[in-house]
């Protein structure tokens, strides 16, 4: 069984733009894949779509067997994450540890327990040492200019 299977998928922008035109896809579960293109090629677009971020045009989408729609999204969206190109649009918590967080966080998951997590799911990925305690300064990030600080929909 493949963990994604995408068929003749489209995505086309509100504005017109075709982004995405016919696309089939599939990933093994042992691959790694890395998508390369030109920017404005739809590389972004389409990972979009894949995390049921974009709602597609046309086509289909399967993620572990399962029909990728409005309504599994949100339940898929559980099990998978999404890591941008550049830091600055993924990262945006004063640590690692809070970052790892936020997504429990956001769900509704009270603070201890979604710290907890966080470190579990930090140590199994042998991040254990990066985050320790307080953040070191080369985990801190710095606020950018015209940025606004996220914070979780259902804080605790």
């Amino acid at each position: 069984m493949n963990l994604i299977e995408v068929r003749d998928l489209c995505y086309t922008y509100p504005d017109g733009t075709i982004a995405l035109n016919g696309v089939d896809f599939d990933l093994g579960e042992s691959e790694t894949v890395v998508l390369l293109g030109a920017n404005g090629s739809g590389k972004t677009t389409f990972v979009l779509c894949l995390a049921g971020l974009l709602p597609v045009t046309s086509g289909s989408i399967h993620i572990i067997g399962e029909r990728l729609t409005k309504k599994t999204a949100a339940v898929l969206r559980g099990e998978l994450g999404l890591v941008f190109q550049d830091a600055d649009d993924q990262l945006f918590m004063p640590t690692i540890l809070e970052d790892v967080a936020f997504g429990p966080l956001n769900r509704g998951v009270g603070r201890e327990h979604a710290e907890l997590h966080a470190r579990l799911a930090l140590e199994k990925n042998r991040y254990a040492r990066q985050f320790r305690a307080a953040a070191l300064p080369s985990q801190r990030r710095r606020k950018a200019p015209g940025r606004y600080r996220r914070r979780p929909c259902h804080e605790s």
